[in-house]
């Protein structure tokens, strides 16, 4: 794990990605926000998934903010995070299923898509592919109990070990789906973590949750390509700086631990807390300049 801090040179950014983590992900909102309000325009590539590929969609569509406030409409009219009755028909119904494609639409219509082409900026999102040996449920199986292992033993940025258990991610532009469904299918699929959320065909092949097989997605990249990236992360690692360069990038990570349940989406769940959180530590970088 890297241990150097280093200086964040938001002009020399060439791509910006984001890491997944639920509602953790409201930080890297809150952090984008204020740098947005501050006159910094937004680099040439982006790369997220999970709910981080969300929150880079609603800044190229519509803003962080109108994103913030669906979402908190939305968990304010839910109130339990499983449908218990769903047992009697043997199905698993948890309220994801429903929140998480409503939020996506609310920057993802046929209005926003349109803006989604349009934007400055391109969107690639990492998608994990079945292990071909696995299966769908297997994969699945795999895939959490690595992402358990990694969380609890190895806390490493981006874990080997579904590589070696067969899970590819993939990496998928949004500036090629060719409407807005496809767009929110897509989006769907790269935050389809099991049982809350569930794998979608997308280009006719099972897809879920790009966390599984790296949490933090960068494409492959030449030295130069990594020298001018940006990763935001959602994870506090309280062992490292803010900010940090390893493998030839530069990291920065919220400057305490993101003060919201990641999986939680009823009333009272504490997303304007992450979001302020992200917005100080924006305004932080803002006054260390």
């Amino acid at each position: 794990m890297p241990h150097s801090s280093t200086q964040l040179h938001l002009d020399d950014i060439h791509t910006l990605a984001f890491a997944g983590g639920g509602n953790r992900c409201w930080w890297q909102a809150g952090v984008v926000s204020q740098l947005l309000d501050m006159g910094w325009k937004l680099p040439p590539t982006l790369v997220g998934t999970s709910a981080g590929a969300a929150i880079a969609t609603s800044l190229l569509t519509s803003s962080a903010r109108d994103a913030l406030a669906s979402c908190k409409q939305l968990y304010m009219s839910n109130d339990r995070l499983f449908d218990w009755k769903s047992l009697s028909q043997f199905r698993l119904k948890f309220a994801h299923q429903h929140i998480y494609p409503a939020w996506i639409e609310s920057f993802t219509s046929d209005h926003h898509f349109e803006k989604l082409k349009t934007a400055g900026s391109e969107l690639i999102v990492a998608i994990t592919r079945p292990a071909r040996a696995l299966g769908l449920a297997g994969s699945l199986a795999a895939g959490s109990l690595a992402y358990l292992l990694d969380k609890k033993l190895a806390h490493s940025i981006h874990p080997k070990l579904p590589r070696y258990l067969g899970l590819k991610q993939e990496f998928l532009s949004m500036n090629d789906v060719p409407d807005g469904q496809s767009a929110r299918t897509l989006l769907q699929a790269v935050a389809a973590a099991a049982p809350f959320m569930l794998a979608q065909k997308v280009e006719g092949r099972w897809g879920f949750d790009g966390g599984y097989s790296d949490n933090a997605p960068i494409p492959p990249q030449t030295a130069a390509e990594r020298k001018h990236t940006l990763v935001l992360l959602t994870r506090h690692y309280p062992s490292l700086p803010t900010v940090f360069a390893w493998q030839g990038r530069t990291y920065w990570q919220p400057s305490q631990k993101v003060p919201v349940s990641t999986w939680d989406c009823r009333p009272g769940t504490t997303v304007d807390q992450a979001f302020e959180l992200g917005l100080r530590d924006g305004a932080k970088f803002a006054m260390a300049k």
